[in-house]
């Protein structure tokens, strides 16, 4: 990833998690709803954007991350880990 790309994801990543927590913590959003909401707008992203080999095979790589997700409340805008 370029420097480029990477102040990139930062900063969407900023983005999206304070818009997150606005709607959790002002607008007091369920939290499932909240990520259910944000789940089906990433697969959507993913399946326009993979062909569908390439989507299969990142579904089917998801169970094998469940150990390397961080709880959101662990999470800063400043972390350098990412959740893709």
């Amino acid at each position: 990833m370029s420097s480029k790309d990477d102040k990139e994801l930062k900063e969407v990543y900023n983005i999206i998690f304070q818009e997150v927590a606005r709607l959790l913590l002002i607008e007091k959003k369920q939290v499932q709803i909240v990520a259910s909401t944000l789940l089906a707008q990433s697969l959507r992203l993913y399946k326009s954007s993979l062909n569908d080999d390439d989507f299969i095979r990142m579904m089917n790589s998801i169970p094998d991350s469940i150990d390397k997700i961080i709880p959101y409340d662990e999470l800063t805008p400043e972390d350098k880990q990412t959740i893709n």
